[in-house]
């Protein structure tokens, strides 16, 4: 019997996102973190009060690392907001328009495609994308990663880990205007989006989770 791992505890942990408590129905709206969190007493309140109580939950669950929730995320189509979040802060970015579409999300199996089955959260999502443009030189602009990690690990002696969508995820749903190939904006973003989780490390968070990179968008298909 293997037995490599008897003696070394396996930390518990979850993906991250959780639902938002009915009452918290504040949004940041596009603001910086840390002028909503210090200057707006109705929204510091209530998403102060949501990752309190998230927290406590995981506690009370015996989960070892704890998340957030992501409650920084606004109430969105689809969960939107996931990107969202990114493309209303990252520099070199401006807003763009609707694009509906799906087709790349083609099912393998013939049959009909999640994209095109009203109420999945996938359809949600395609039919409510407005991807940015990437105008200028991409940089972290006012993420606030680090202010967000400490609101959440203040109120808490477990670790909170810190999670954000991977550069490579952002990438595909902006529309280039500035760099010349999709390698070099990709590399852009993955710099911009370093230079962020090193100063979330730098302020002491030790777990971050850069979340889906795109494996399974090139499974079994010919992709650049």
């Amino acid at each position: 019997m293997l037995k490599t791992t008897a003696d070394r505890p396996l930390a518990t942990t979850i993906t991250g996102s959780l639902p938002r408590p009915l009452w918290f129905t504040e949004n940041l709206r596009g603001r910086d973190f840390e002028v909503a969190i210090a200057g707006d007493l109705v929204y510091r309140e209530q998403y102060i009060d949501a990752v309190t109580a998230l927290i406590a939950d995981q506690t009370r669950a015996g989960i070892d690392v704890v998340s957030d929730g992501e409650m920084r995320f606004d109430i969105d189509i689809g969960g939107r907001d996931w990107f969202g979040y990114m493309f209303d802060r990252l520099d070199g970015l401006k807003p763009g328009g609707m694009r509906p579409g799906g087709t790349e999300w083609a099912s393998r199996s013939g049959e009909a495609r999640r994209t095109d089955t009203p109420g999945d959260i996938l359809h949600e999502v395609m039919q409510a994308r407005m991807p940015p443009l990437m105008t200028g030189p991409v940089g972290c602009g006012c993420l606030h990663y680090p202010s967000v990690w400490k609101t959440a690990q203040q109120l808490t002696d477990k670790p909170v880990k810190m999670g954000s969508c991977s550069a490579q995820m952002v990438d595909k749903l902006v529309i280039n205007k500035f760099y010349k190939d999709r390698r070099e904006s990709v590399m852009a973003l993955s710099a911009a989006m370093n230079e962020e989780h090193h100063r979330l490390a730098d302020a002491g968070c030790r777990i971050i989770q850069v979340e889906e990179p795109c494996f399974h968008f090139i499974a079994g298909a010919a992709w650049e």
